[in-house]
């Protein structure tokens, strides 16, 4: 159910936390994930779409105001027009040596050490692991893992691209099979 999900999900997100801590701590150079807080720009835009929507918001630069709006839309039919506006405020995640910490996760340290779907920049992770558990000092360049994360990133957005138009077309042949037919929608964007 929900409840083990969730309970799954904070073991690995602890996990991935340990890993940087310890990588961190032995002064190791290592592809973090890291999420920079959105722009200020966009969360005043936010903040005043949300509260046309009816929702109170008053920190627009808080994640946890933001996690407050989104838990009380939940259960309301605007909960699609919140989620969509929030993740379009929002800055994309992407692998970099650099301490830029994760804004949506609140995390300072944070890297991909286990994942639901293994990813390369798990790999380099569970090899500086090896090394240290092996007694050895890992050999890691910064210069190299500036351009791997790059690498990564563009690879991941790639891929998260292909499979938003695979999901379009295939809602495209699926709805081609119901042209004439009434149906009820929501609207997300114009």
């Amino acid at each position: 159910g929900l409840e083990s999900y969730q309970i799954i999900e904070q073991f690995m997100l602890a996990a991935n936390e340990a890993v940087a801590g310890l990588l961190e701590k032995a002064g190791v150079p290592f592809l973090r994930r890291v999420h920079p807080a959105p722009e200020m720009r966009k969360l005043e835009a936010l903040g005043e779409f949300i509260r046309e929507l009816g929702f109170p918001m008053e920190t627009v630069g808080s994640r946890f105001e933001l996690q407050r709006v989104l838990t009380e839309a939940a259960g309301r039919p605007e909960r699609h027009a919140v989620n969509y506006a929030v993740l379009r405020a929002m800055k994309r995640a992407m692998y970099s040596p650099e301490e830029e910490g994760h804004f949506a996760l609140a995390s300072k340290c944070y890297c991909h050490f286990t994942s639901p779907i293994r990813r390369y920049p798990d790999l380099t992770i569970h090899r500086l692991l090896d090394e240290i558990i092996d007694g050895r000092i890992p050999k890691s360049d910064v210069g190299e893992l500036v351009v791997l994360g790059e690498h990564c990133s563009d690879r991941e957005f790639r891929a998260d691209s292909a499979e938003r138009t695979l999901t379009r077309l295939k809602l495209l042949t699926l709805m081609s099979e119901k042209i004439g037919e009434e149906m009820d929608g929501i609207v997300t964007g114009v």
